[in-house]
């Protein structure tokens, strides 16, 4: 439903969006690297304290067990793409909840991108896991780059509190 969902001018509008929602000076934000820079970007213009994860050397699996065991009680948000762009490494829905589980009061946007390439979504988790958003671009598979077009999921209560931090003229029509 519309109450679980804001559309947003491109993803990086709502990694924007979500990183002013629940991030704030000093925060503790998780990412890996490499990844999407726009996330540690919009994380630093925040004020967080970034802490990266790298993918593992040789073959760049996902970081699952090095991910979890950085996470802590004071991590705000943890960002990850899936797959990772540039090095097209990517989780599944197992590995989707461990996150998801080890970081409870953290915001874990799970970003999309490349979903129709992919075809494992998250977005199912969104009533299991209230600290959840998931992210998709119609730039990607749609061909409508230049349209900057981009939708960010959650529960009502996070879309709520998303729309308070996003511009009235985002996405315009």
């Amino acid at each position: 439903p519309e109450s679980r969902f804001v559309f947003t001018n491109g993803t990086d509008e709502a990694i924007q969006v979500l990183v002013h929602a629940y991030v704030g000076e000093g925060d503790d934000v998780l990412l890996l690297r490499p990844s999407y820079a726009m996330y540690r970007f919009y994380a630093e213009v925040a004020g967080a304290r970034v802490r990266e994860i790298p993918y593992r050397a040789g073959d760049l699996a996902f970081p699952v067990d090095e991910l979890i065991g950085a996470i802590t009680p004071a991590t705000s948000a943890v960002l990850i793409s899936n797959p990772n762009n540039p090095t097209g490494t990517a989780i599944g829905i197992a590995e989707i909840v461990r996150i998801l589980e080890a970081a409870p009061s953290a915001a874990v946007l799970i970003d999309e991108a490349y979903y129709d390439f992919y075809g494992v979504t998250a977005l199912p988790l969104i009533d299991r896991f209230p600290n959840l958003f998931v992210s998709r671009t119609f730039s990607k598979a749609h061909g409508l780059a230049a349209l900057r077009a981009g939708v960010l999921f959650s529960r009502e209560e996070n879309v709520a509190c998303l729309r308070k931090s996003q511009s009235p003229y985002s996405v315009n029509t």
